[in-house]
């Protein structure tokens, strides 16, 4: 009985299929079709699913044909492009209002209805990060999807690097020579970095700064592990265990940016105090000078020595 009430669901289950496993790069076969929706209890001969495809396009879903050593099928237009929702899920990682269960439960909903199942991932990052763009250049977006693209497939790319001078021209570095990396991991920080390997360590770079983005053929480093070689750089980077003493009136700040995991270590009166790890940038040091009135770092002592060497070095360049 389960098997007959599940084939009457046969097109919104072949939808599902189309949605989460196939795009422009990803198609699949007649025959993979029938397998996955095999695994909903729904059986399916070739004559049948060719009429359900023609169903669903006449539906208005652009299921398109393409024609390599076999015959895939898969869906190009989506209301949402495969970069738009990298950007979406991006912003929804730093959206500190949200636990990491409840981003990640809502990432992967939209994972499953715009993009294809595994081309993302979302990880709330343990510090708070602001500020993502509203828009990005084109060139910048095609960089994003190539390094996306390449660490899909699990291959080398080829690219240059540049920085800007002050008449807005690029000067191209390693005198024009292009690098050749592995990507480990792109993620977002005031902008876009990607982390990867050169051969001889990992390091990040701006993406936005990078030039003619290609894939090579040449396969990922061997046995690197992705997933830890973030992890380990993560390890590596300037993080601190923080004491704050704020006002009882900005704790809704306080949480908003660092989370509800901070430890609250005393309230008195008007003032509480926390514990929190965090890491060390010109992005913590702004919000701390934008909120002096309100919080203060008590410790650790090499934190509060670099704010102050910071602040000092502002009061200085403002008297020249």
């Amino acid at each position: 009985m389960a098997k007959q009430s599940n084939q009457k669901l046969k097109l919104l289950y072949l939808l599902r299929i189309f949605l989460e496993q196939t795009d422009e790069t990803s198609g699949m076969t007649i025959a993979q079709l029938s397998a996955e929706l095999l695994k909903y209890n729904i059986s399916a001969a070739r004559k049948s699913l060719y009429d359900d495809i023609e169903a669903l396009r006449l539906f208005g879903i652009d299921v398109r044909v393409k024609r390599d050593r076999c015959v895939r099928y898969y869906i190009a237009k989506r209301e949402l492009s495969f970069l738009e929702l990298k950007y979406v899920i991006d912003a929804l990682e730093n959206f500190d209002a949200l636990a990491f269960d409840s981003a990640n439960e809502l990432a992967e909903k939209l994972i499953k209805i715009f993009g294809v199942k595994g081309r993302l991932y979302s990880e709330k990052r343990e510090a708070a990060l602001h500020g993502i763009p509203q828009s990005l250049s084109d060139e910048v977006g095609k960089n994003i999807e190539l390094l996306m693209r390449s660490i899909e497939l699990r291959v080398k790319i080829s690219c240059r690097e540049f920085e800007w001078n002050p008449l807005k021209q690029r000067i191209v570095k390693n005198d024009g020579e292009a690098r050749v990396l592995t990507p480990i991991r792109l993620f977002y920080e005031d902008r876009y970095l990607l982390l990867a390997d050169d051969g001889n360590a990992v390091a990040t770079y701006d993406v936005d700064k990078l030039l003619d983005v290609k894939l090579l053929e040449f396969p990922a480093t061997k046995e690197i592990d992705y997933r830890e070689r973030f992890i380990r750089w993560q390890q590596t980077q300037d993080l601190e265990m923080l004491r704050l003493e704020c006002d009882a009136s900005f704790a809704g700040e306080v949480f908003s940016r660092f989370g509800l995991g901070v430890t609250v270590l005393s309230v008195k009166d008007d003032r509480f105090e926390i514990s929190v790890k965090a890491k060390i940038n010109d992005s913590l040091f702004s919000w701390l000078f934008v909120n002096a009135k309100c919080v203060r770092i008590i410790s650790p002592e090499r934190v509060r020595d670099i704010y102050q060497e910071k602040l000092q070095l502002a009061l200085d360049n403002s008297a020249q």
